[in-house]
This record gives C-alpha cells, sequence and structure tokens, in this order.
C-alpha cells in the first residue's frame, strides 16, 4: 500500500464517522486551551510570587556580628560603608537592637528600640501614620528623634498626636518625628 492509499483510507473513515471526528477535535482542542490556560496561570503566579518575595527582601543580605565562638565584636559604621563600595550594594542600614524603657508623663513601657540610619526606612518602604521617618539630616546633625511604632504611639500618646512630643528612652529625651 502506498501512502495516498492510507491517506484516502482515513479521509473516508473520518466522513463515514462526523460525529465521532468532531467530538475527538473538540476534546482535542478543549485540551491544548486548558493546557495554555494552566500555563498561563502558572506562569502569572509564579510572577506573582516573586513580586511578593520581592518586596520581603529576598534580595537582601542580613550581617549579624555575633560569634557563638568567641568574644562579640560588634561590626561598626566603617564597616557599614566598606559594605556600601561593594559593586552591587544598593543599600546598607546599619542597626542595633535592644530592649529599652520608653516613658512619657507617668506612663512607662519596655519595647524593642532599633538605631539606626534614614536607609532603613527605605529600604523597608515604612508607611507613616503620622509623622515621617529618620532623614538624611537627623544623621548628619545626630539629631535626638524617635519614630514610634503604632503600638508605642498608642500606648504613650492614646488617640493624640505624637510628633514634635518628647519621649525618654532609658532616660533620655528624644523628640517625635
Amino acid at each position: 500500500m502506498r501512502f495516498s492509499d492510507y491517506v484516502s483510507i482515513a479521509v473516508h473513515q473520518l466522513k463515514k464517522n462526523r460525529l465521532r471526528t468532531m467530538l475527538t477535535v473538540l476534546g482535542i482542542m478543549i485540551g491544548i486551551a486548558s493546557m495554555i490556560t494552566v500555563i498561563s496561570v502558572g506562569g502569572g503566579g509564579q510572577q506573582m510570587i516573586n513580586d511578593e518575595l520581592l518586596k520581603f527582601g529576598i534580595n537582601r543580605i542580613w550581617l549579624f556580628s555575633n560569634d557563638l565562638r568567641g568574644p562579640n565584636k560588634l561590626l561598626t559604621l566603617v564597616d557599614a560603608q566598606m559594605l556600601q563600595k561593594v559593586r552591587g550594594v544598593k543599600d546598607v542600614a546599619p542597626s542595633a537592637y535592644e530592649k529599652a524603657y520608653l516613658s512619657r508623663g507617668g506612663t512607662k513601657l519596655i519595647a524593642d528600640v532599633v538605631g539606626t540610619t534614614e536607609a532603613l526606612f527605605v529600604m523597608e518602604q515604612m508607611g507613616y501614620l503620622e509623622g515621617h521617618g529618620l532623614t538624611k539630616k537627623d544623621i548628619d546633625y545626630v539629631r535626638q528623634v524617635v519614630v514610634l511604632s503604632e503600638e508605642a504611639k498608642d500606648q504613650l500618646f492614646g488617640r493624640g498626636t505624637a510628633v514634635g512630643n518628647k519621649v525618654s528612652i532609658n532616660g533620655q529625651k528624644f523628640t517625635v518625628v
């Protein structure tokens, strides 16, 4: 048998069983459309997940100076400045964390305090209910300023405004920005 014979037999069978042929073609089309849809949704979902992870900082590196094998040697501002010069590094935000006593009038609380630069506020894209984050001028002029969390603000100031008022941190006065 020649190839043309096979083709003519196939065409004859397709014409003879038109309903079966149409249902088969319809099934193939639905299958292809389903695969295209699944791949498109999967690709879009993957992009959405990647975008969300980037918001959380998957492209960031956190360095800590604690060494469990020896004395604790702190990273310095000079270390941070050197890291800033590394090719590919966009921002460096040196930070120090500690628990401290916050007080205003007769209200006192223990809170986590972060000493940092304005870069942290830019990197974290922090939003503010009132006021603003640290600025370069705050850092350059070593201003005694503080940014309060919503919880600390509510405990110390209630419904009133905090911006421009003073807060004591371990007995030292800071102005809320």
